[in-house]
């Protein structure tokens, strides 16, 4: 997706604020004089490609900030070469325009590829009532008019929403022409997405950010049958810009959060833990010998909560240990993990279950620790 030529300096300066990091600090970990640093997020200095991807590193933003600092890179060099000659930006802003006038009334690319969902979780199961739900809210929600129908599924970290919603679109994906996922924590992540996809639907890279997000909603708003998915949303306010606003009879929105505040926005649709019945019958499925209640009791340790059963059932299929025995490493482990103190964005049962799986896997292959 094309950016601003300024834009490395504004996600930079946003990226600072949202992890409340000191340009001198950022400057330390680069490492690069605090001045320059300085004059390139008030964009008297051009970023260097190198200092973008190591703040890449540090953010964890992928290529984010190194494309940002090769646009900017390519504007100041075109601002220096010579001016074209008379009529020639009319001419290529006129092939510009007609285009993507051609794309607009209808000569899209085939879009019966594109589908970057992926498919829930090896070993998911149940839920058949929440996938129902799903469907149900979206169908309630469906006027038969130009309206998008917005579904929020919301509920606490590790309940397993994420898997649901993938469950859910490959339940349905014969239901829809295209089918997008796009991670939306943050408006830089939604604004990425949504660029992805515009692209794929034959936007040009160059556009600015508005001209994609403006081109991805006229294309679906043609569009009889799509599914978006915008997962691990905030809440509606940061939400509701990034939503198509028309579509066909089959237009779909599907949010995944923690917030369960969807009422003015979204038909919602609560996501609980699982059953105690489904909890253990997930466990026995890898370990069919076990006793009963020895899962029941795992079941029960582990809150019954998807992200965490599911980890403890791979675990003991890939270690070849009893349902017992991965009892007792939970126990000792969750126990030192809340002896740390530290605070935790999830349930510490999903802490303690992940801890356990990755241990393991830097035990197996030490390379994984890197």
């Amino acid at each position: 997706m094309a950016l601003p030529p300024e834009a490395f300096g504004v996600l930079l300066r946003d990226l600072l604020a949202e992890r409340d990091l000191s340009v001198r600090a950022l400057a330390r970990q680069v490492p690069i004089d605090a001045g320059q640093l300085s004059r390139v997020l008030n964009g008297r200095r051009t970023p260097s490609v190198n200092l973008a991807r190591r703040c890449d590193e540090i953010f964890g933003t992928g290529d984010i900030l190194a494309r940002a600092a090769r646009q900017a890179r390519a504007e100041a060099a075109a601002s220096t070469a010579p001016t074209p000659g008379p009529g020639m930006a009319d001419q290529a802003t006129a092939a510009s325009d007609a285009l993507a006038g051609e794309r607009l009334r209808g000569d899209d690319p085939d879009v019966s590829r594109v589908w970057n969902i992926t498919p829930a979780m090896r070993g998911f199961r149940g839920r058949e009532s929440e996938i129902a739900a799903i469907r149900g809210a979206l169908d309630a929600a469906s006027t038969g008019g130009p309206t998008v129908a917005v579904a929020a599924v919301h509920g606490i970290a590790g309940v397993g929403k994420t898997q649901l919603v993938r469950a859910f679109a490959e339940r349905y994906r014969q239901d829809y022409q295209l089918g997008w996922w796009v991670a939306a924590e943050t408006r830089l992540e939604m604004v990425t997405g949504l660029g992805q996809l515009a692209v794929r639907l034959g936007a040009m890279e160059e556009w600015s950010s508005a001209e994609l997000l403006t081109y991805v909603f006229e294309h679906l708003r043609r569009r009889d049958s799509w599914l978006l998915v915008l997962d691990n949303a905030t809440g509606p306010v940061d939400v509701e810009p990034f939503i198509p606003p028309a579509g066909g009879s089959g237009a779909h929105v599907v949010l995944t959060s923690r917030n369960p505040t969807w009422r003015l926005l979204a038909a919602e649709v609560p996501v609980d833990v699982l059953a105690l019945d489904a909890a253990t019958e997930l466990l026995q499925g890898h370990c069919p010998q076990e006793p009963q209640e020895v899962a029941r009791c795992l079941a029960r340790e582990l809150g019954q909560l998807p992200l965490a059963v599911a980890q403890a059932a791979a675990y003991t299929a890939e270690a070849e240990i009893s349902t017992g025995q991965y009892l007792e490493l939970f126990r000792r482990e969750r126990t030192r993990l809340l002896g740390c103190g530290r605070a935790l964005s999830y349930p510490s049962t999903v802490v303690t279950a992940v801890t356990l799986s990755l241990e393991r896997l830097v035990k197996v292959n030490p390379m994984a620790r890197r």
